[in-house]
């Protein structure tokens, strides 16, 4: 058995007999998963162009024998099901512009905030007191400190991280490239200074003034 991240496409669904197939986005065979794998958002979709086409990001292992199966999958942001050729050529056009206007990160620097909640489901929020919505983030983007494995939940609910932020299609905020500060997990809130600013992290700024005499 090994576990890997792996994100792709639902390329089959068989509502009737609720399992379907997934084909990773980096290639390779296409991987069997139940319906009782499905993110929770389609938890309650019954139809197949409900689930057709959807992109998530989930959990490859392989059973005793030898064969995939996707488990833990995680919709992706911006991802939306569907499988007639009309609303997928608009899709696609869609898709195209929206990834244009979100291939760069929209907030330069480095955030830093509060893991206030993980799933095992491979994902979480961070709570930022410089940004009004809790941001979600994919497993995939945890710090490197966690070597890629699933961590235990209190290994990093609770923990200070610095971090990038994209906006997705759908308007939602999304958090990459977590990193501890320092290299190390801290836990409780980012320490505060004047006006509630973290007195640690790295942040962006103007100079605004400057005494060449001294």
């Amino acid at each position: 058995q090994f576990n890997a991240v792996a994100v792709g496409r639902v390329v089959r669904y068989e509502e009737a007999k609720g399992y379907g197939f997934i084909a990773p986005e980096d290639g390779g065979e296409e991987i069997f998963f139940l319906r009782s794998e499905l993110p929770p958002e389609l938890a309650s979709c019954t139809r197949r162009e409900q689930i057709m086409d959807i992109h998530a990001e989930f959990e490859v292992t392989r059973n005793s024998d030898g064969k995939l199966r996707a488990k833990k999958m995680v919709l992706l942001y911006g991802s939306s099901g569907g499988s007639s050729s009309s609303s997928s050529n608009n899709n696609n056009t869609n898709n195209n512009s929206s990834s244009s206007r979100s291939t760069g990160l929209d907030r330069p620097g480095l955030n830093i905030g509060t893991i206030m909640n993980y799933d095992a489901k491979g994902f979480g929020f961070i709570k930022s007191d410089h940004i009004a919505e809790d941001i979600f983030f994919l497993r995939s983007e945890l710090p490197p400190e966690l070597d890629g494995r699933e961590p235990r939940r209190d290994e990093v609910v609770d923990k200070v991280v610095e971090f990038e932020v994209r906006t997705m299609p759908d308007g939602k905020l999304r958090a990459e490239r977590l990193q501890f500060p320092h290299g190390r997990p801290s836990g409780g809130r980012a320490p505060e200074g004047k006006k509630g600013i973290p007195v640690s992290g790295t942040f962006i700024g103007k100079i605004r003034r400057f005494d060449r005499s001294k």
